[in-house]
């Protein structure tokens, strides 16, 4: 199967210049074909070089000395994909598979970075069709903050997952995680092979060892082929233990035959000593303490599934009209997310020391919600960190309410609580006020007020406010 293939270079001052003459060929290319030419898929302004561009975009703000201004992006698939009827056929490709891969690319960098990917190109004159884009690393805030976006491999590999996710439709693959593999690019070797002419390589040795290199970088791909399979199958064999798992807990349940009153109550030694509402009494104490000695299933989150994100956030966003900046702070935490069934997943947390103890499943062709089983009582999906606790429905009535309180959501905490759950009489819940909305929800309502600002031509900025994304 095909692989999605993605790569960042972390550009600082000095850098970005040089990474610009090459991905608009103002430099000697050697192994480019000056007989193709390249196509430019975005660029915020053709007659801006590309370090004005990125200072422009990063605006006045105070910049280290030693700072990250640029991430360019290496986006591309496996020849296979391009041409999978000859994939050795260097330069070739399929005219459909092509454009599929560009839309794709395209959607996904305006999707996923808007206006902060100044710049990118399509290069076509090179072995497999590959975008070279150029990202100023802006975090939620508008601050400077590369470290926040890819500092540590756990960041870079949620990066791999969304950009695998969204080329998951061109029938592409991801690559293992937590590949440590490296490569040597051809026009490195030719560099070297350029500056060393005492080397007395003639052109056929140099064949000879680019041939060499083709057949390793074979035999990694079946490696990593098979890694690969290994890898789904432990996966499976995973989700098996869990079933197995549950299938113990279940069982281990003790038998419960229906049982008469009269014989809940020889069992307990009432005979006819006790009236009728004595013994129910007794019967009910007795009761509870079964199910308290009964075992309790534990909660597993389910499975995160990033291939369906996309999907999730589009209908977050589109369709109910909740900010991207909130869905991405919120599923950078790890608390919104798209399960294998491409259901919405929303963790809800303990409210004291904010343990993941429960999930709720949001049906987006239903709008229906279920609690995953498992989930524990007094566990909550909130936002916020205020001292004043609005209680709403259900998560997206949350994130609804959440938006449409600035600038006053600073000072509330919002919980979702369905209608029919009991509150505990003690804690932070019990002195919440449940609001009602003006329409048939608070979702209606931000939805109505979204329409209000965009028939009056005003940009809709409504992910930030004075408080920012204090979503903890």
């Amino acid at each position: 199967m095909p692989l999605a293939i993605a790569r960042i270079i972390k550009l600082k001052q000095g850098n970005i210049s040089a990474s610009a003459q090459h991905s608009r060929r103002q430099r000697e290319t050697p192994n480019a074909d000056p007989a193709k030419s390249n196509v430019c898929l975005i660029d915020a302004d053709a007659d801006v070089g590309l370090e004005d561009l990125v200072r422009g975009r990063i605006g006045d703000q105070p910049i280290r000395k030693n700072a990250v201004l640029c991430v360019e992006m290496l986006l591309s698939a496996s020849p296979e994909y391009f041409r999978p009827d000859n994939p050795a056929a260097a330069g070739d490709w399929e005219t459909e598979k092509l454009e599929q891969f560009q839309y794709a690319v395209q959607q996904w960098l305006t999707e996923s970075y808007g206006d902060r990917i100044v710049r990118a190109d399509l290069h076509l004159d090179e072995a497999t069709p590959h975008v070279h884009a150029y990202l100023v690393p802006l975090d939620d805030r508008g601050k400077l903050n590369c470290f926040g976006l890819f500092g540590d491999r756990a960041k870079l590999s949620r990066w791999q997952d969304s950009y695998a996710g969204a080329m998951a439709g061109l029938g592409l693959a991801r690559g293992i995680r937590g590949s440590r593999a490296t490569y040597t690019q051809v026009k490195e070797y030719y560099a070297a092979v350029m500056q060393a002419p005492d080397l007395g390589l003639d052109g056929l040795t140099v064949q000879h060892q680019l041939a060499d290199r083709a057949r390793v970088l074979r035999k990694c791909d079946d490696l990593e082929r098979t890694a690969r399979s290994l890898e789904g199958e432990n996966q499976r064999l995973q989700q098996q233990v869990q079933q197995l798992q549950a299938q113990v807990q279940r069982s281990s349940l003790p038998e419960r035959q229906p049982a008469s009153l009269a014989a809940v109550a020889s069992r307990l030694g009432l005979g006819d000593q006790f009236d009728e509402v004595t013994a129910r009494a007794a019967i009910g104490e007795y009761t509870q303490a079964l199910f308290a000695a009964a075992p309790v299933q534990a909660f597993v989150p389910p499975q995160a599934d990033e291939r369906q994100w996309s999907r999730v956030k589009r209908y977050l966003t589109q369709r109910l009209g909740l900010p991207s900046g909130l869905v991405d702070q919120l599923h950078r935490q790890e608390l919104v997310y798209a399960g294998r069934d491409g259901k919405g997943v929303f963790l809800m947390r303990d409210l004291d020391d904010r343990t993941v103890q429960g999930a709720l499943l949001y049906d987006r062709e239903t709008g229906g919600w279920r609690i995953v089983a498992g989930s524990q009582a007094e566990s909550y999906f909130y936002l916020g960190n205020g001292e004043e606790v609005v209680l709403v429905d259900n998560p997206v009535e949350a994130m609804s309410k959440w938006v449409l309180d600035q600038p006053e959501r600073g000072q509330r905490l919002y919980v979702s609580v369905s209608e029919l759950e009991e509150l505990p009489q003690v804690g932070r819940l019990a002195s919440g006020v449940r609001v009602l909305p003006q329409g048939e929800s608070w979702n209606q309502d931000l939805q109505d007020e979204l329409r209000v600002r965009l028939g009056q031509g005003r940009q809709v900025q409504m992910g930030k406010g004075r408080s920012g994304l204090e979503l903890d």
